[in-house]
């Protein structure tokens, strides 16, 4: 049985800030990759990031793919996502 410890994957990914674990680029890929702490999945470590960027859009602290000139970036701008406001 595998026993996950919570401790070294909170230490792994930065505490679980949604924010910084959104913009994690290829080198801390890497670095997770070599970190004993955590189960070394290279699919898992990947889909972290991706999955926390999913989610920031999706509660609007993100932009999303829609593109300005797309009639549904319209649409979401009506909703003043937190990504637009401060822009």
């Amino acid at each position: 049985m595998l026993e996950i410890n919570q401790t070294g994957f909170r230490a792994a990914y930065d505490g679980f800030d949604v924010s910084t674990v959104a913009a994690y680029d290829q080198a801390d890929r890497t670095r997770l990759l070599s970190d004993a702490g955590i189960i070394r999945n290279r699919l898992k470590v990947d889909a972290g990031g991706e999955i926390t960027g999913e989610f920031l859009m999706s509660i609007g602290y993100l932009p999303g793919a829609h593109a300005k000139e797309c009639p549904i970036h319209a649409e979401i701008l009506r909703h003043r996502p937190m990504w637009a406001q401060n822009s």
